[in-house]
């Protein structure tokens, strides 16, 4: 089962880490080390684009794709995408991107497809708005 963490403070500037730790988030270098993020015309309240990630990554867990055939063959793990969400909530026609995480192609093409499966996201507080985000795809063993 995976659970959401709480939401941090966002770094000031135009790079917003949400729903991390100081540690894990990305730093207003542009560093990534490991939450989503969003940048670009993310220059909103930092609490309200905080809200809005933590929104974008439930909406796409709640419409996870797990393909039947990498459940078969026991895969888990995470992939990461990164694309734009523009003012009325769809994904920018190109910029759908994996920038890291498993290299299982059954993964990728499933975080992929959950994404395109995805009409709309809720439209961004500031705008279009890039982000970046781990796609989770853990099995949960029932006994």
């Amino acid at each position: 089962m995976v659970t959401e963490p709480r939401p941090q403070p966002a770094a000031s500037g135009t790079t917003a880490a949400a729903g991390e730790t100081a540690a894990t988030g990305r730093a207003a270098t542009g560093q990534d080390t490991s939450g989503r993020t969003a940048s670009g015309n993310a220059g909103g309240d930092p609490a309200t684009v905080d809200a809005y990630l933590v929104t974008i990554r439930k909406h796409i867990q709640e419409n996870l794709v797990y393909p039947p055939a990498a459940r078969r063959l026991g895969l888990a793990g995470q992939v990461r995408l990164r694309f734009t969400i523009e003012g009325d909530g769809r994904v920018a026609g190109d910029s759908l991107r994996i920038v890291g995480g498993s290299d299982a192609s059954l993964l990728q093409n499933g975080a992929i497809e959950t994404i395109r499966k995805i009409a709309a996201f809720p439209p961004p507080p500031t705008g279009s708005i890039g982000i970046e985000v781990p796609v989770l795809f853990a099995l949960v063993h029932q006994g």
